[in-house]
């Protein structure tokens, strides 16, 4: 354990993480443990992948501190993260670069945003669940509880207002990348049914 200036820097070994349903519950219990006194500043909690071997700390290092620097650009009140949730979007998000790639989303998933809210539906969630599913119809609307025919009406309507095509890779790509840099931003709520 060691200290920089406004952070933390520890080593937790993977069998005290293993008493926990996950890392990111883990990460919670020691904030609410150690911290739970503390509420002058705002704790935020990155964890990195796996460090086999003292040659991969400092790899750790940089995915714990670009997974901080990925929750305060977040609209969400998470207060701890893991590197691997971030995924691929972790790769492509920096400080540097946030803009464009909210820009990007925005340009997406914005129209789609703005029916949600003005109409109450939840079409970014559909969508959400479709890329999740990788693109299986039956399983998304298994995953949310609705009908199949529902769900091709909100794949219809979302390609309509979004002004893409599900159907090419491309589009699902783009898609894709929109919708996981919305949630890391904390632009999309997904509830897990």
């Amino acid at each position: 354990m060691t200290t920089k200036v406004n952070q933390l820097i520890a080593v937790i070994p993977e069998d005290f993480i293993r008493q926990f349903s996950s890392e990111v519950s883990c990460g919670q219990w020691l904030i609410d443990q150690i911290f739970s006194e503390i509420k002058t500043f705002e704790m935020k909690l990155g964890i990195s992948s796996l460090c086999q071997q003292a040659s991969d700390l400092k790899k750790g290092l940089k995915e714990a501190e670009k997974t901080i620097k990925i929750m305060k650009f977040s609209k969400s009140n998470a207060k701890v993260k893991a590197f691997k949730e971030l995924l691929a979007v972790a790769e492509l998000i920096c400080s540097e670069n946030l803009p464009e790639m909210e820009a990007f989303s925005h340009t997406m998933l914005q129209k789609i945003k703005n029916y949600d809210d003005k109409h109450g539906s939840d079409l970014l969630e559909t969508l959400y669940w479709y890329v999740e599913n990788n693109g299986h119809l039956y399983k998304t609307a298994e995953r949310m509880h609705v009908s199949l025919g529902s769900v091709r009406y909100r794949l219809k309507r979302m390609q309509e207002i979004g002004g893409f095509d599900l159907s090419s890779s491309q589009g699902f790509f783009d898609v894709h990348a929109a919708v996981n840099i919305y949630l890391f931003l904390g632009l999309i709520e997904v509830k897990m049914k």
